[in-house]
């Protein structure tokens, strides 16, 4: 879990840092989905124009990077800003780190081992009042194996503005509305992957439920319409071993769930009383 914590640290802080500038190559694909963060205030009217989603990829011998953004976010001028200066922030932070270690494997006479970043959005909904984006990211840094992380961000089409998950919903309430759910569904899907049923009053941690709270949690569109689900995505040592990966729980809001969605944001969820 510690280990889990730090690179989770690593990966998520934005520092601007000096470094090498190797050759950076950019795609456009076809694809499609948006968003966050801007100060510039930016209508729904404004960022119709659909643009290509982006690729950006770097690679020299310290560090192999991607970074890449989908349609919608492109297709918003200052959200596409952010997303290109948030690629350049985890590009630098990545690259001086790799250089940093190419530099000491050298000194100390050890094979240099490739470093990795990658960082890939995809929107998990996508309405008129709200755009919601995904990253599935990996990081390697020189050791036995690299370390998946993930985030989410909510944007505001009326307000141009970012949001937080705890914005939306009341997630203590949330969690206790949702706990039998929750461990219910992270418990089978332990079985299905280990063969196994977990055993009631287990005292290993990998069989415990852990605290929703402390996972990423955030709304999504799984019918289109509206905001209907919230997705809990429970990354490596926190419900199981590495090898097990990331565990991802969708809820259904339900009129229950739906409770814990604070009044200002309901009209965007379904399963309203």
């Amino acid at each position: 879990m510690i280990m889990k914590h730090l690179m989770c640290q690593a990966v998520c802080t934005v520092a601007l840092l000096s470094a090498c500038s190797p050759a950076r190559e950019e795609k456009a694909e076809n694809s499609a989905r948006p968003v966050q963060n801007s100060a510039a205030p930016v209508s729904a009217r404004e960022v119709s124009k659909p643009r290509p989603p982006v690729t950006i990829t770097r690679k020299d011998e310290a560090l192999n990077f991607t970074y890449a953004w989908p349609s919608p976010a492109a297709s918003i001028p200052a959200l596409s800003d952010w997303l290109r200066g948030h690629s350049d922030d985890q590009y630098n932070r990545a690259h001086r780190s790799a250089a940093d270690d190419a530099k000491a494997m050298k000194r100390d006479g050890f094979p240099y081992r490739l470093h990795e970043f990658q960082q890939k959005w995809a929107a998990v909904a996508d309405t008129p009042g709200v755009l919601v984006l995904q990253s599935d990211g990996y990081e390697y840094t020189g050791g036995a194996h690299g370390m998946p992380f993930n985030t989410a961000l909510i944007w505001d089409r009326a307000k141009a503005a970012r949001l937080g998950t705890g914005d939306l919903i009341d997630l203590p309430r949330f969690a206790k509305l949702a706990k039998s759910r929750f461990c219910d569904e992270l418990n089978r899907q332990r079985k299905e992957k280990r063969g196994l049923a977990v055993k009631p009053g287990s005292n290993d941690p990998f069989d415990s439920c852990p605290d929703m709270t402390k996972q990423q949690v955030f709304p999504i569109s799984a019918k289109g319409n509206a905001l209907d689900t919230v997705r809990i995505v429970i990354g490596p040592y926190e419900a199981g071993p590495y090898a097990e990966g990331d565990y991802t729980i969708d809820l259904p809001v339900d009129t229950v769930l739906h409770a814990a969605i604070k009044p200002a944001y309901q009209p965007w969820f379904t399963g309203a009383p």
